[in-house]
């Protein structure tokens, strides 16, 4: 990432709605683009974590990730997008 500065600028034009809980539009000003693959619930052993426990599951999806940043020296800070997908929207109310 750019040293000194923000590596992203992240605006919500006063043209547009106004968005709750994110930005509108976000411009990479430092750095390159880095793209993680999509992360399931295995720990280091190929095994399935928190079988049954989405909460559970969750956390390892994102250690993962975690993971795979700190492994090129980057952190969730310097994310500017994440997308997440659900198998089974109706155990979304419980976790």
């Amino acid at each position: 990432m750019s040293e000194g500065g923000a590596p992203a600028r992240f605006t919500s034009p006063g043209t547009m709605p106004r968005p709750y809980g994110y930005s509108q539009v976000v411009q990479v000003t430092g750095g390159h683009p880095v793209y993680v693959s999509g992360q399931v619930p295995l720990d280091t052993n190929n095994q399935v974590v928190g079988v049954g426990d989405f909460a559970a599951q969750a956390r390892q999806a994102f250690e993962n990730v975690r993971l795979a940043l700190e492994s090129i020296g980057l952190t969730f800070a310097h994310m500017v997008k994440l997308q997440m997908l659900r198998s089974q929207v109706h155990s979304l109310a419980a976790s």
